[in-house]
């Protein structure tokens, strides 16, 4: 708890210095606690980092976090859930929550997978962009593998769209 409260505090710190309405977009590794799921630290951390965030004025944060439990909130347009039809893959060799590795994938499911992930945010950013009549000014991918691939993507996916706004921000944190 006082990780993800120094954390959150660091940030807002930042956020404040910037003096300015900005839209951040965050892409989480674990699903959130809630509709009865377990969450792992590090879906606890993300959800915790987008309602801070989102009470910051001036600040809107959107996420993303896989689940193949949950189902999108009917009250809360900032977040979705990525579907998938398994646990959430991992690296570790032992955890709570998941027996699914990522290197158990071929390479045409890995690359599916991404691909699927990069369509699925950059569809979810177009709409809130639409909505808020602004582009994002920040992704914020958690942890160091997929997600910042796919950011990094994402990124470069915008920019030849003439978005060249978006900066990304890779939250590396181990919990």
């Amino acid at each position: 708890q006082d990780q993800i409260h120094c954390a959150i505090i660091q940030c807002s710190r930042i956020l404040r210095r910037a003096n300015r309405a900005m839209l951040i977009f965050q892409i989480g590794t674990n699903n959130w606690q809630r509709q009865g799921e377990f969450a792992p630290g590090s879906g606890i951390l993300h959800a915790s980092f987008h309602d801070s965030m989102n009470n910051m004025p001036g600040v809107k944060s959107y996420s993303i976090y896989p689940s193949k439990k949950q189902t999108n909130p009917e009250d809360d347009p900032t977040f979705r859930v990525f579907k998938i039809e398994h646990d959430i893959p991992i690296c570790e060799s032992v955890s709570p929550n998941s027996s699914y590795r990522w290197h158990s994938m071929t390479e045409e499911q890995y690359d599916a997978y991404l691909k699927r992930l990069e369509n699925e945010i950059c569809q979810f950013m177009d709409e809130v962009e639409a909505k808020e009549g602004k582009e994002f000014d920040y992704l914020i991918s958690h942890h160091a593998f997929t997600n910042a691939m796919t950011a990094a993507q994402i990124v470069e996916r915008r920019h030849k769209e003439g978005k060249t706004k978006l900066k990304h921000f890779n939250f590396v944190h181990g919990t």
